[in-house]
């Protein structure tokens, strides 16, 4: 009997090692997870007929930066969202807008004139699953 515990005891030790391990990966890879998802590039530049990305998930309380790219004759392009509650100022090349997402929900973009060039952007509520997807 003495002998089969101490040949448990480095048994326990090394699962407890083991297990120890495999806890602090899982935990620096869910802090590198969140992290990848906060210094994501929340940039949609815009273009007469689309945007780029022209999807993107964000985050509740996240802000996105959209960046004029294209010269427009008539003046900048306004951005919109197709139920209207969203309306960029008007943006000349090469500026930019930032609009800041509250709420959870897909908000479907285009651009005024320009209403087949469309962007989704969808914002979800942040959760520890939520940075592990990303």
């Amino acid at each position: 009997m003495r002998k089969e515990s101490r040949t448990l005891i480095p048994l326990w030790g090394a699962v407890l090692v083991l297990g120890l391990t495999f806890w602090g990966v899982a935990g620096q890879q869910q802090e590198a997870a969140a992290q990848d998802v906060e210094a994501a590039d929340l940039t949609v530049h815009i273009f007469h007929n689309h945007f780029e990305p022209d999807s993107l998930s964000i985050i509740v309380g996240d802000t996105v930066r959209f960046h004029n790219m294209q010269e427009m004759p008539e003046g900048g392009h306004i951005l919109m969202t197709d139920d209207s509650s969203i309306e960029s100022p008007e943006l000349d090349v090469d500026q930019t807008w930032e609009h800041t997402f509250e709420e959870a929900a897909t908000y479907k973009f285009h651009v005024v004139g320009h209403e087949w060039a469309k962007a989704d952007v969808t914002v979800v509520v942040r959760s520890a699953s939520t940075a592990l997807q990303d």
